[in-house]
């Protein structure tokens, strides 16, 4: 690997370490960091949903979804784009995806996440 992974706060990095990380989602990060340079966690393992509509998947052990720090990045839409043409989250279901800019509510961010089906092309 050629670059670093950061966290937003010291507490990220701990709920980040604290659990086994999906090595697909590892295999996402590293793809990342290999491309860009870095990468900023800004929330990785959840101990409880934030709102109604939290599909629960960054509560998963092991942690199949993390939120990263999009502005750092000259064009992060070319990069989503980049991402689920080289990931596929699940075949069965192509309506899903590994990354996805948008805000819930907790400020915008780039959302990473995966599935055991997920596969590199």
């Amino acid at each position: 690997m050629k670059g670093t992974i950061e966290f937003s706060s010291d507490q990220i990095a701990h709920n980040f370490c604290d659990v086994s990380i999906h090595p697909k989602l590892t295999d996402i990060i590293v793809w990342i960091v290999n491309l860009m340079g870095e990468i900023v966690i800004t929330s990785a393992r959840r101990y409880r949903t934030l709102h109604k509509n939290d599909s629960g998947i960054h509560l998963t052990n092991p942690l199949r979804a993390v939120d990263a720090r999009y502005y750092i990045y000259n064009n992060p839409s070319t990069l989503i784009d980049l991402i689920n043409k080289n990931f596929v989250y699940d075949p069965r279901r192509k309506q899903k995806h590994c990354a996805i800019l948008h805000d819930t509510g907790m400020g915008k961010h780039i959302h990473l996440q995966c599935h055991e089906r997920t596969k590199s092309i």
